[in-house]
């Protein structure tokens, strides 16, 4: 009833009953089926496809609170599904979701012509994935470490898909940093005092992220 209560909210005609899907579908995420086929799979991808939608949204006020929980959306996709969430497939379940749609997303919030009341969320979002970038390192850093002192075909595999993780994350670092350098210099004292009051924030979250600190403290 609660999966099927956030559908039917995402599709509502009045705004306001859009709203609180965009609140709930981070919350609903990590409790949906977990099965790589069938109805479990299409229901996370459909509950991605509703909040894909709602940042899409006509109306600024929908779109402002999306933009609010898209980073709250991001760090329990990977934490949840984990490295198959930054890879480019596009299948159910979680799979590719961060690479294909969500930093999308992000790109599309931050861009020149939203209202800076949806602008401002930018950074905030930008430090759920500096945290959950790092969250991701470390869990791959550990298994790629244990996989080395194994020797044998499946540990060096293993080992193999860390190393690709890896560099996928650094790849979508890369990506995601010019958003949080924009902040810093918009046209919108609002979005630029958000920026400032949350810059500890986001030092601390990509610390741990190689090269990332060049970019953002030259």
């Amino acid at each position: 009833e609660f999966v099927g209560m956030i559908g039917r909210l995402a599709n509502k005609e009045w705004f306001t009953a859009r709203i609180s899907a965009c609140s709930l579908i981070p919350v609903a995420f990590p409790n949906l089926p977990s099965t790589s086929a069938g109805s479990g799979s299409e229901l996370r991808s459909r509950h991605v496809e509703y909040f894909a939608r709602l940042c899409r949204d006509d109306a600024p006020m929908v779109r402002r609170i999306a933009a609010r929980n898209l980073g709250v959306l991001l760090y329990t996709v990977v934490e949840t599904v984990g490295a198959a969430s930054l890879m480019d497939d596009r299948g159910g379940g979680g799979g590719g979701v961060v690479s294909t749609v969500l930093l999308d997303l992000y790109e599309s919030l931050a861009g020149g012509d939203q209202p800076d009341s949806v602008r401002l969320h930018t950074t905030q979002n930008c430090i759920k994935f500096g945290e959950a970038m790092s969250l991701l390192k470390r869990t791959e850093e550990r298994r790629g470490g244990t996989s080395s002192s194994v020797d044998s075909s499946p540990a060096a595999a293993a080992s193999s898909s860390s190393s690709e993780t890896l560099a996928r994350i650094d790849a979508l670092v890369r990506r995601i940093l010019p958003l949080i350098v924009a902040t810093i210099d918009d046209r919108s004292w609002r979005v630029r005092w958000t920026a400032a009051s949350k810059f500890a924030g986001v030092v601390r979250a990509f610390a741990p992220l190689a090269g990332a600190m060049d970019a953002l403290v030259p």
